[in-house]
């Protein structure tokens, strides 16, 4: 009786392996785009298909392009043709605010937006015409912050998440895009809606969330985020870009924790606007530097048979690269 049951206790059916879905976040980094191409570049190589990606500031513009059917090659034919400076339309901040502040004493505008240095309407075109005759070939995910309720927003198509309110389709792609890269006090924020919207970074600035918010049980999250070695406090300036740089600290550290998340930090160097070289360049060392840790991504990738939803995170996989 007793060897009866142990042999049916052994032949019940354990829950079945699954697939990873496995979710790829792209983190914002002004003109650091192009490293996100180096990483889709190596996951290319790798055999790694993401089922949905997200991205903010600069990982938004690289996520759209690769939904929309660009692939690592081609987004990088396109940095070979970054209009870079042409992009610049100046706003004429001080003049604008000056003038508003006058007029708002005989005429009030609720809807007026103090402007930031540019407009952003030729980086709006410049994106439209990226994407014009395209249809999104994946599901994927930017994210921009509204400024008035300071939340995150979420635009996607990816049905779950827009069911849920999670997310909203994008009425017009280039439009959230531009809303996802508007550094505050460099670009006019973005009005969608009842929105004010402005860089995501300012809320996610790696959108690991969205991602387990849509099911993603395995989440490759490509870390842009640096403090330098070696800082010093020799200009105002310095003093408050590493102050920003500090309080992003946290919310990185926050991102990044997580049985269910593999940080990627792959190598990179400096990028201007008017130089490709250093652009591509920067492909080229982040594509090196996330192949070079394939056996750790292919790992991280396979332990995931069963996994139970809901399951405490806890983070036990170090972060790639430097």
């Amino acid at each position: 009786m007793d060897g009866k049951w142990m042999n049916t206790a052994h032949d019940i059916a354990k829950p079945a392996a699954r697939r990873p879905c496995v979710g790829l976040a792209l983190c914002g980094g002004e003109l650091l785009a192009t490293v996100h191409v180096g990483v889709l570049q190596a996951l290319h190589d790798m055999g790694v298909q993401p089922d949905l990606v997200a991205g903010t500031s600069a990982g938004a513009l690289v996520t759209a392009l690769y939904a929309h059917g660009y692939s690592p090659g081609a987004c990088l034919r396109l940095a070979a043709r970054f209009p870079g400076i042409r992009l610049f339309d100046y706003a004429f901040p001080i003049t604008r605010s000056a003038c508003h502040a006058v007029l708002r004493r005989v005429r009030p505008d609720p809807d007026w937006i103090a402007p930031g240095l540019f407009h952003g309407r030729r980086l709006q075109r410049w994106l439209a015409e990226l994407l014009r005759d395209r249809t999104p070939r994946m599901p994927f995910a930017v994210v921009a912050a509204d400024l008035v309720s300071a939340e995150p927003v979420v635009f996607s198509t990816h049905p779950a998440l827009c069911q849920s309110g999670v997310a909203v389709r994008p009425p017009h792609l280039d439009l959230a895009l531009l809303a996802s890269c508007a550094i505050p006090g460099v670009v006019t924020p973005v009005r969608i809606a009842d929105w004010v919207l402005a860089d995501g970074g300012l809320r996610d600035l790696i959108p690991v969330r969205v991602l387990r918010q849509a099911g993603c049980d395995r989440i490759l999250a490509v870390n842009l985020h640096r403090l330098p070695p070696g800082w010093r406090p020799d200009s105002v300036f310095r003093v408050l870009r590493r102050s920003v740089e500090v309080m992003l600290q946290e919310s990185v550290d926050a991102d990044l924790a997580g049985e269910d998340v593999l940080p990627l930090q792959p190598a990179f160097g400096p990028a201007t606007w008017w130089s490709k070289r250093g652009l591509l360049a920067n492909a080229a060392m982040a594509r090196a530097d996330v192949w070079a840790h394939r056996d750790e991504i292919r790992a991280f990738l396979a332990a995931s048979a069963w996994i139970p939803r809901g399951a405490p995170p806890r983070n036990n996989f170090p972060a790639s690269g430097s």
